[in-house]
């Protein structure tokens, strides 16, 4: 069992070409620092490339690499892109060390590109010698642009991958993001994963308890009216738990609208009838959903009210529900455990799939 220390690997800087070369002496390096009294052995399950948007951004992806690669060892490749003019390439090799029990060291391999948007045509051909032909690739996409909105950027480095996960929350433009990529996924065939998916779990489980026929009964068939209240950045957050509450209970998009940048409101057919969605976003606060209320009609008329609090408990609200109490922890794992636990999973999840396909009907019926 490793430790959760990291040995810090001077990195060194490299020309393009000589990248593999630079690895191989990094290697040397390591088992000569070691004098072959514990060991060095190469901890490696999975290629994963992480692509950034700034300077900035990948100072802060990097901090969390060398937890991320005692979680699922991987060769790392950092992308970053420039905004200085120049047009060269830069590259710097280092690796990630940590002792396992007995002191023998075990390292995960660190490549860091940094490149001007005018040599991203070039990434394809610079990244895919390097890559373990054995292993799985995956792209973290950590830029806060939508993935296809991100022109060749993208296209590159998905055509190189297996899998491919990114955060929808924190988007500048969130509507159109959401539609953009929703038709992506839904295109897709391979594994795709949002982080956003794995945060509304606590949402999804906390519904799927108190809306049970058995506590709730009626109550699912004849929802009337859903209204969600979100903090800034996380309407994506709040269309996908839509879509998933939508995908479990047959729910069609029908006609939608966006007001004045802070609201959303959609009609679907349910059963026959009309039922009413509204999402609402709160001027401050976290990007995250911190309410959803729901009415419904039929021979067990009733209300709920779900709400998230700053104690991170995900609980009724026992004024505003006729069900009765419950609670449960709502705290969100660390994001590179949630990574890391992605590249260990390399399946489709279909519950997210039919999710997506209502969020992208949901985008298609907006201005009906």
């Amino acid at each position: 069992m490793a430790k959760a220390t990291d040995t810090p690997v001077p990195s060194l800087h490299v020309d393009v070409a000589d990248i593999e070369k630079a690895l191989n002496r990094l290697w040397d390096t390591l088992h000569a620092d070691d004098e072959g009294e514990v060991g060095v052995t190469r901890a490696c399950m999975s290629n994963l490339i992480i692509a950034c948007q700034s300077e900035a951004q990948a100072m802060d992806v990097a901090a969390g690499i060398p937890q991320l690669v005692e979680l699922h060892p991987a060769r790392v490749f950092l992308l970053t892109e420039l905004t200085r003019n120049d047009l060269s390439i830069d590259v710097q090799v280092s690796a990630h060390c940590r002792r396992a029990d007995g002191g023998k060291q075990l390292c995960s391999e660190h490549v860091d590109i940094r490149f001007h948007p005018e040599r991203v045509d070039r990434l394809g051909s610079v990244l895919r010698p390097l890559l373990i032909g054995d292993l799985p690739t995956a792209l973290w996409w950590a830029s806060n642009q939508p993935p296809p909105a991100s022109g060749d950027y993208f296209a590159t480095l998905a055509d190189l991958s297996d899998q491919v996960i990114y955060n929808s929350v924190g988007w500048p433009n969130p509507a159109e993001g959401v539609r953009l990529m929703a038709r992506w996924v839904s295109s897709e065939q391979r594994p795709v994963f949002n982080l956003a998916w794995r945060y509304l779990k606590p949402w999804r489980r906390i519904l799927a308890q108190v809306m049970d026929p058995q506590v709730a009964p009626g109550a699912l068939e004849n929802i009337q009216q859903i209204t969600l209240t979100h903090g800034p950045h996380a309407l994506p957050l709040s269309w996908l738990l839509v879509g998933w509450l939508a995908s479990r209970l047959g729910w069609k998009p029908h006609k939608g609208k966006l007001q004045s940048g802070n609201k959303a409101q959609w009609v679907f057919k349910a059963n026959g009838k009309d039922m009413q969605v509204e999402i609402i976003r709160l001027d401050e606060g976290s990007p995250q959903v911190y309410r959803l209320e729901m009415k419904w009609l039929g021979p067990n008329p009733g209300h709920a009210a779900f709400v998230y609090g700053d104690d991170e408990w995900l609980s009724l609200d026992a004024e505003h529900s006729t069900l009765p109490p419950a609670e449960i922890h709502a705290r969100q794992p660390q994001k590179e455990a949630m990574i890391a636990a992605q590249l260990a999973h390399r399946a489709k999840d279909r519950l997210f799939q039919q999710a997506v396909g209502v969020v992208q009907k949901m985008g298609d019926v907006l201005g009906k």
